[in-house]
C-alpha cells in the first residue's frame, strides 16, 4: 500500500491505505518494486513491468506509462528482478547474464 502517485498500484487511481489484493495478468513468483515502478516475473520466467517510465526503466524502449503489467518483450526468461529507486531496473536471466 501507499500514495499511488506514480501508476504503482495496478491502475488504482488514489492512495491505498490497506492491504489490498491486486489481480495480475498471471501467476507471480518475484515482485520488486521501485519509488515509480514496479517489476515482476511471472511463473514461466517471463518479465513484466508497469509504473511512471520516464526514463525507459520499464523496458520496453520507449518513455509510455503503464498503468498495468505488461509483458516486456525480454529475449531470455528471467530469474530475478531489482526495481531501482527511480530510474532504472535491474535483471538477471535465467542462462545468469546480467542486464541494466
Amino acid at each position: 500500500y501507499g500514495g499511488n502517485h506514480e501508476c504503482q498500484g495496478l491502475g488504482l487511481s488514489s492512495a491505498v491505505t490497506t492491504w489490498t489484493e491486486l489481480k495480475t495478468p498471471v501467476p507471480v513468483v518475484q515482485i520488486s518494486s521501485g519509488n515509480a515502478h514496479s517489476l515482476e516475473i511471472s511463473e514461466d520466467g517471463k518479465l513484466w513491468s508497469w509504473g511512471l517510465n520516464k526514463y525507459g526503466e520499464l523496458g520496453f524502449g520507449d518513455t509510455q506509462e503503464r498503468l498495468s503489467p505488461s509483458q516486456v518483450p525480454f529475449h531470455q526468461l528471467v530469474s530475478s528482478v531489482s526495481a531501482g529507486y527511480f530510474d532504472f531496473s535491474v535483471v538477471l536471466s535465467s542462462r545468469n547474464s546480467l542486464f541494466i
